[in-house]
């Protein structure tokens, strides 16, 4: 479906992308509600210029306690074994943002770089977003940023981080709702009523997508009913499958997912073909983050008990560092396994704390303090240290 009603949007990105001529980097707030077209509007850009320059894409994801840096891990996939290592080793977190500016200026032409979902930041990547927004203007750098807008007045501070960027280092685009007469224009096309799909859409372009394309064919009003009216159409394979998905927040390695469910290859192209799910090859995640979070809430508690249970076992079996100690208090929590949760989370606040995501380090200490009753009194006490 064409975007509509974000031509002024794309211009501004445009004029922002031809200053990179000049040498001169810009940093993109993108704001809006969940579903307004965010992520759509920063993918019809790239469509455009991202074949001229390198696109580096980070992503924040809704676990309990954030990655620390997690938009920089997703990066270092690009940028070569040396910045990996220094990722995972390097305990100051001034001389990674150094040596991350350094391969941005090391790129072959100037950046677009993307962090989607910026929400869901910590603290040591606020950190970073601050640390290039008051430098961008002397990088070869366009810097994207994606975030729900009704989530800035939450605890986390990122009214105070636009606060402290100069203000010619910046643009904020608000992102709104499609008009009614925007909204009548698609149902008509499509055979429906305007009116009825305003009511019960007022515009999101992703509800709007979704009933125009049947796939939420005679839902409730509510965005959760919307959501589960398409997951019961789906046969129990396909219900399977999403019940897995949906417990990963962000997206689930396909490896972890083989193991899950051996015989999922068949049903899972077939839901990338309807425009449910979205793979790279090595990656598979829900198209729209909206559908994981309703179905996970939807979920039996034995059920999500037990998938989680699953989940953490193949995690801890692979042995891959590359899974965050985070993600493994995550599962241990979901799958009520408090041992587990005593054990893993001084580790993911040792690596929170090392990469001076401080905030969350100290939720991840309290957190394990509460589960370890049945710990010797010299490891309460150096958890309360």
């Amino acid at each position: 479906m064409k975007l509509l009603e974000r031509d002024s949007s794309l211009d501004q990105l445009r004029a922002i992308y031809r200053e990179l001529d000049n040498g001169r980097g810009h940093s993109i707030f993108i704001t809006g509600e969940a579903g307004i077209g965010k992520t759509a509007l920063v993918n019809t850009f790239l469509q455009e210029v991202g074949h001229r320059n390198p696109v580096l894409l980070g992503m924040c994801d809704s676990l309990f306690t954030p990655r620390p840096l997690g938009p920089l891990y997703d990066i270092s996939l690009q940028l070569g074994e040396d910045f990996r290592a220094l990722l995972g080793s390097e305990p100051d977190k001034s001389i990674i943002f150094t040596h991350f500016i350094q391969q941005l200026n090391q790129l072959n032409g100037p950046a677009i770089l993307v962090f989607e979902d910026i929400h869901w930041a910590d603290a040591a990547t606020l950190d970073l977003i601050k640390f290039l927004g008051r430098r961008i203007n002397r990088l070869p750098c366009m810097f994207v940023l994606t975030c729900r807008d009704r989530e800035l007045n939450r605890e986390m501070p990122l009214p105070v981080l636009i606060a402290d960027l100069p203000p010619d280092h910046y643009t904020r685009l608000s992102l709104e709702p499609l008009s009614e007469k925007a909204v009548d224009r698609l149902a008509q096309q499509a055979g429906y009523s305007g009116q009825e799909v305003y009511q019960l859409t007022r515009g999101n372009p992703f509800f709007v997508r979704e009933i125009l394309a049947d796939y939420s064919l005679g839902i409730p009003e509510t965005v959760k009913d919307s959501v589960l009216a398409v997951f019961n159409k789906g046969d129990q394979a396909v219900k399977d499958l999403w019940e897995m998905v949906c417990l990963l927040p962000g997206r689930i390695e396909l490896w972890l997912l083989e193991l899950l469910n051996p015989d999922c290859v068949e049903i899972l192209l077939a839901c990338i073909d309807a425009g449910i799910l979205v793979g790279d090859g090595r990656f598979i995640a829900f198209k729209h983050d909206l559908y994981r979070r309703i179905i996970e809430e939807s979920l039996p508690a034995l059920k999500r008990r037990v998938l989680n249970k699953k989940i953490l076992e193949l995690m801890l079996q692979h042995g891959d560092e590359t899974i965050e100690p985070a993600r493994l208090v995550h599962h241990a929590r979901n799958a009520e396994d408090f041992k587990k949760v005593a054990e893993l989370a001084p580790r993911a606040a040792r690596q929170a704390a090392k990469l001076h995501a401080h905030r969350e380090a100290a939720d991840l200490y309290r957190e394990a303090l509460q589960y370890a009753g049945d710990q010797p009194p010299e490891t309460r006490a150096e958890l309360l240290e």
